[in-house]
């Protein structure tokens, strides 16, 4: 091949050939959901020290890292209620934002323990909704 003829050779380094054996797709469906689960997994963590002395929700929901968040969409869930089973915060509004309901009654807002556990019922109840 002549130095021309390479360098002109369409290459499509974005798209990699994917074979159409079925072992093959389900590895790179697990790849691919891997990194959406780490990525989820670092924006969760951003928006957890981003908002870690902030008081006003309305600034909490104007971060870069919460539209990240909003953007993975129903399959942020599991991350969001692993985050929240660990260790109890305001990755509730998040949540909200996604699923488009929230269980946190009036009788437990502020209370941040209740709060998450509320959440986390509520995703044992309607999990199967979002999978």
């Amino acid at each position: 091949m002549t130095a021309l003829a390479f360098a002109t050779r369409s290459v499509n380094y974005a798209q990699p050939r994917i074979s159409s054996s079925p072992s093959h797709r389900v590895y790179h469906l697990a790849r691919t959901q891997r990194a959406n689960s780490d990525e989820i997994s670092r924006a969760i963590e951003q928006w957890m020290n981003e908002t870690a002395f902030m008081s006003s929700i309305d600034q909490m929901k104007r971060l870069e890292s919460f539209r990240r968040i909003i953007g993975f969409g129903s399959s942020a869930l599991p991350a969001i209620i692993a985050s929240l089973s660990a260790k109890p915060s305001l990755l509730g509004v998040v949540a909200a934002e996604i699923a488009g309901e929230d269980p946190v009654t009036e009788e437990i807002k502020g209370d941040v323990r209740a709060m998450a556990g509320a959440w986390i019922g509520w995703y044992q109840r309607a999990r199967r909704d979002f999978v």
